[in-house]
């Protein structure tokens, strides 16, 4: 199964990350973190299950643009940045990439429905790569127009509702793996710890 990755999972990765470290607050965070918690913790069941389940993940040079952008941008972080770059590399070093053909018609279709022109390109390419999935957190506007794009052939989720919806339900899995007893916000904070394999280890399961 093809799983395409926009740049907000990259930067949600990140995110763990700085939770990992101690932070309780950084400009990254989304602004409902109790909401968006959830959706850390399936992106972190959801990177360990490549191998198990055979799922391949995907980006395109449209996340290497959006990473290029930030660095002129006024909030520009070295660390953030480096970060966002190797979990790009990591995702497009498995593809035999040459610039794609999408097509001014696909590209002027899809962008229609009211995408920006980055997510529009965002989509055409996981359309042009033939991925199964389309994951995002970006809610605001590629989440909002998920059922129009259905159509297109693209099925756009959120980290929750893919692994929802093709494997279990995340409370119970949290509850089987860890048990009844504890805490989700344990569990977060625990499992938030390991994400750091997949921007300090060259062999992490994203680069297989």
């Amino acid at each position: 199964m093809k799983i395409y990755f926009d740049t907000t999972i990259a930067n949600d990765a990140y995110i763990l990350t700085k939770i990992y470290f101690g932070e309780k607050y950084s400009s990254h965070y989304k602004k409902d973190l109790k909401f968006w918690k959830k959706e850390y913790v399936a992106l972190y069941f959801l990177l360990d299950l490549d191998n198990e389940w055979e799922l391949e993940f995907l980006t395109s040079p449209m996340m290497k643009e959006e990473i290029n952008k930030y660095q002129n941008s006024r909030k520009f972080n070295l660390e953030l940045y480096s970060y966002l770059l190797n979990f790009y590399n990591m995702l497009i070093e498995k593809i035999e990439f040459t610039p794609l053909n999408i097509g001014k018609e696909s590209i002027k279709e899809i962008k229609l429905i009211g995408l920006k022109e980055i997510d529009t390109l965002h989509i055409c390419h996981a359309r042009k790569l033939k991925c199964n999935f389309f994951i995002t957190t970006d809610k605001n506007t590629i989440i909002k127009y998920k059922n129009k794009l259905e159509k297109f052939g693209i099925k756009v989720r959120l980290p929750s509702e893919f692994i929802e919806e093709n494997f279990i339900n995340l409370n119970t899995l949290i509850r089987a793996l860890y048990g009844s007893w504890i805490s989700s916000e344990k569990v977060f904070n625990f499992i938030a710890k390991d994400i750091t394999k997949y921007s300090t280890q060259p062999t992490s399961k994203l680069s297989h």
